[in-house]
């Protein structure tokens, strides 16, 4: 398992060596950016609601695209529970953005 610090929770963020196995085996292609992680979490863009999850975001301006982290919190427990690369955010409630 692996451990990440958030601000927005002034908590840990915990990846599950469950999930860690999942994301191994469906989405190979992010795997390599679990390093950045604690990046999305720590400077987000951008945070959104969707449905019972929050959804982190960051731009990474080396393959154009936004890290985006799912997070779920249960009791006093948050925990990642996918994560994925994307070109358009879209979807949910804004909580929360960057002010420049």
């Amino acid at each position: 398992m692996k451990t990440f610090y958030c601000p927005y929770f002034d908590d840990n963020v915990e990846l599950t060596d469950e999930r860690i196995l999942h994301i191994r085996q469906k989405h190979p292609d992010v795997e390599p950016f679990i390093p950045k992680i604690q990046d999305v979490l720590s400077s987000p863009e951008l945070i959104r609601q969707k449905y019972e999850v929050l959804l982190f975001s960051l731009h990474l301006k080396e393959i154009r695209k936004n890290l985006v982290v799912i997070i779920k919190q249960k009791k006093e427990r948050n925990f990642i529970l996918t994560y994925y690369l994307t070109s358009k955010i879209k979807g949910g409630e804004i909580l929360w953005t960057k002010k420049d």
